[in-house]
C-alpha cells in the first residue's frame, strides 16, 4: 500500500501507463490479469511500480489507488470471475437433459439398437407370397382397462422422444441433403429402426456442434461490449447463424399457420425449439456484427485491435 506523501506526489505528477505483457505495448484494450508497469514521473519515488492482478483484493486496492492518485483504469483491465464458458455449458446441459428424459425409455432404445445391429448381422427370408384371391385379414381385439392404461402410460412415455428432437431441430439440416436426393425423400436411417428412434439417438450428438457455435455467440456478445474480441466468431459461423435465424423463424411461424391439427405431433415444442433457435442463430450473427464494429473502432487509434487468445 502506497504512502499518503507518496500518494500526494502522485497526483501532483503525470502518468505514463505501458503493457509489459509479452505480445502486447498497446495501453488499451487488454485481457485480463495482464501485468502493468506504471511510471510517475517525480523524483520522490525512487523505481517503477509493478502491479499485477490476481485477485479481488488487488482489485480493492488498485480502486483505492485510483482514488489517491486520479488514476482511471478502464474496466477490460479487472480480471472477470471464473465462470463457465457458454460454449462448453451449452451442449453438456442439453447432453444430461435429452439423457434425464429419455432415462425411461432406455430399455426400449436399447432393443431397438439390438435389433438394428442383428437386422445387419443375419438375412431374413421374407415372408412368401400369398395366392392369389387370399389377403390377410386384421382383427381388432378390445383392450382391458388394465391393458388400456398400460397402452397410456407406453403412449405418455414415448411422447418424451420429442423433447431431445426439437432441443436438437437443427440436426436435421445435417440430413437435408440426402433426404433431397434420395428418391424416396426419406433420410438415411439404419436397417430395422424407426425415423423416431434414429432421431433420438443421433441428432442430441450432432446437435452438440450446433450448441457449441451457439454457446460462442453467447461468450462473444459480452466480450464486444467491453470492446475485446472473445472468442472470435467465424464466418462459418457467421453464416450457420443466418441460415438458422431465416429457417427456424420462418418455419416457427409458417408450421403453425399452414400445417393442420395433429393431436400426435407436439405443435407447442415445435414451436418453442423453433424460435429458440432462431434466437440463437441471431445472437451467432449479432456477435459477428459487433466484432466488426469493435475492429473498426480499434484500427483507428491502434492501427490493430487486441485480440483475447481464442
Amino acid at each position: 500500500m502506497l504512502s499518503m506523501p507518496t500518494a500526494s506526489c502522485l497526483r501532483e505528477s503525470s502518468w505514463e501507463m505501458r503493457s509489459i505483457g509479452p505480445r502486447s505495448t498497446r495501453s488499451f484494450p487488454c485481457p485480463a490479469r495482464a501485468r502493468f508497469s506504471i511510471s510517475p514521473i517525480c523524483p520522490t519515488i525512487p523505481k517503477a511500480i509493478s502491479l499485477r492482478i490476481r485477485s479481488m483484493s488487488e482489485i480493492a486496492m488498485l480502486r483505492q489507488l485510483t482514488t489517491y492518485g486520479s488514476v482511471r483504469l478502464p474496466e477490460s483491465m479487472l480480471p472477470e470471475r471464473h465462470t463457465v464458458p457458454f460454449r462448453w455449458l451449452l451442449p453438456i446441459a442439453q447432453l444430461v437433459l435429452s439423457v434425464v428424459v429419455l432415462w425411461p425409455l432406455h430399455m426400449a432404445l436399447v432393443h431397438n439398437v439390438r435389433l438394428s445391429i442383428s437386422a445387419y448381422r443375419h438375412q431374413r427370408t421374407p415372408l412368401p407370397p400369398l395366392p392369389e384371391g387370399q389377403q390377410y385379414r386384421i382383427l381388432e381385439v378390445p383392450l382391458s382397462p388394465q391393458e388400456q392404461r398400460e397402452l397410456e402410460t407406453v403412449e405418455g412415455l414415448e411422447k418424451r422422444e420429442w423433447v431431445p428432437i426439437m432441443l436438437n431441430l437443427p440436426s436435421g439440416l445435417v440430413q437435408l441433403p440426402y433426404a433431397i436426393l434420395n428418391p424416396t425423400k426419406e433420410e438415411w436411417m439404419p436397417r430395422g429402426m424407426d425415423f423416431k428412434t434414429w432421431r433420438v439417438i443421433s441428432w442430441p450428438l450432432i446437435g452438440i456442434l450446433f450448441w457449441w457455435c451457439a454457446g460462442r455467440g453467447l461468450d462473444a456478445l459480452p466480450a464486444a461490449r467491453r470492446h475485446l474480441i472473445h472468442p472470435r466468431i467465424a464466418w462459418f459461423e457467421t453464416v450457420v447463424g443466418a441460415v438458422l435465424f431465416l429457417f427456424c423463424a420462418v418455419i416457427a411461424i409458417g408450421i403453425p399457420i399452414c400445417a393442420g391439427v395433429d393431436n400426435d405431433f407436439p405443435m407447442k415444442l415445435f414451436v418453442a425449439g423453433s424460435g429458440t433457435w432462431a434466437v440463437l442463430g441471431g445472437m451467432m450473427t449479432a456477435a459477428r456484427v459487433a466484432q466488426r464494429r469493435v475492429v473498426r473502432a480499434t484500427v483507428g487509434p491502434s492501427n490493430s485491435p487486441d485480440v483475447a487468445p481464442a
